[in-house]
């Protein structure tokens, strides 16, 4: 009977680094993957363990991060820069960006 057969039931994760996933219920000993939020063209995956029926951790190497999706907004937006009042812009941004992922890292 496929209904009872042992799952991993679907779950909801917000990874403040790579972003928000709803995995799918998935059989026990099975992989669910999903398009990282970042580079959809990679993905992330985890685990439905086998005897536990959790899901593991989440392998997130193949994806992006927030803030390199930032870095290359913010280097897109470096290319075209001439004057010095954008380039100090820039500056702050990037000072930003690293407090607030070094604030990240201190939770």
């Amino acid at each position: 009977d496929p209904c009872s057969a042992p799952v991993c039931p679907n779950a909801q994760e917000n990874d403040p680094i790579y972003g928000n996933y709803s995995w799918p219920t998935t059989l026990a000993g099975e992989r669910a993957q999903m398009s990282c939020v970042y580079n959809k063209k990679s993905v992330a995956y985890k685990n439905c363990h086998q005897s536990l029926l959790t899901f593991e951790p989440t392998h997130f190497e193949k994806c992006s991060s927030k803030v390199h999706e930032r870095l290359v907004n913010i280097d897109e937006e470096a290319e075209g820069i001439s004057g010095e009042d954008q380039q100090i812009k820039v500056s702050k941004d990037l000072s930003k960006l690293a407090e607030n992922s070094s604030k990240r890292h201190e939770l």
